[in-house]
C-alpha cells in the first residue's frame, strides 16, 4: 500500500515525476496538505487509488491524468477539498472500476457523468 504522502505537509512540485509504472497510488497523499500540480501525470498502469486523497487539501488539476487501468478508486476524495469533479468528465474510466464513495463528503457541486454511486 503506498503510503508515501499520508499525513504530511509536504507540497513541493512534483508535476515532473515520473509515475508511468506505478501500480498503487492507494492512500498517497491522504491525509495531507498537498496541492501540487499532477495534471499530466501518466499513471496507466496504476490498479488502486483507494483514498488516494481522502481527507486532504487536494484541490490542484487532475483532469489530463491518465488513470484508464484503474480498478479501485474507493474513496479517492473522500472528505477531502476537492471540488473539481467535474473536471474528471473525461478520465477513461473502467466500467467495472470499483468507485464506491469515491467522492463522498468532499466538495464537488456537481460530479462527473460517468459517477454512478
Amino acid at each position: 500500500m503506498s503510503m508515501l504522502f499520508l499525513n504530511s505537509k509536504f507540497n513541493k512540485d512534483i508535476s515532473k515525476w515520473n509515475v508511468s509504472s506505478g501500480i498503487n497510488f492507494a492512500n498517497m497523499f491522504a491525509g495531507s496538505k498537498f496541492n501540487g500540480d499532477i495534471s499530466r501525470w501518466n499513471a496507466s498502469k496504476g490498479i488502486y487509488f483507494n483514498a488516494m486523497f481522502a481527507n486532504s487539501e487536494f484541490i490542484g488539476d487532475s483532469s489530463k491524468c491518465n488513470v484508464s487501468n484503474a480498478e479501485e478508486m474507493i474513496y479517492m476524495f473522500k472528505d477531502s477539498e476537492f471540488s473539481r469533479c467535474k473536471d474528471l468528465e473525461n478520465w477513461n474510466i473502467n466500467p467495472d472500476c470499483k468507485t464506491d464513495e469515491m467522492f463522498e463528503n468532499c466538495k464537488c457541486k456537481e460530479l462527473p457523468s460517468w459517477y454512478n454511486k
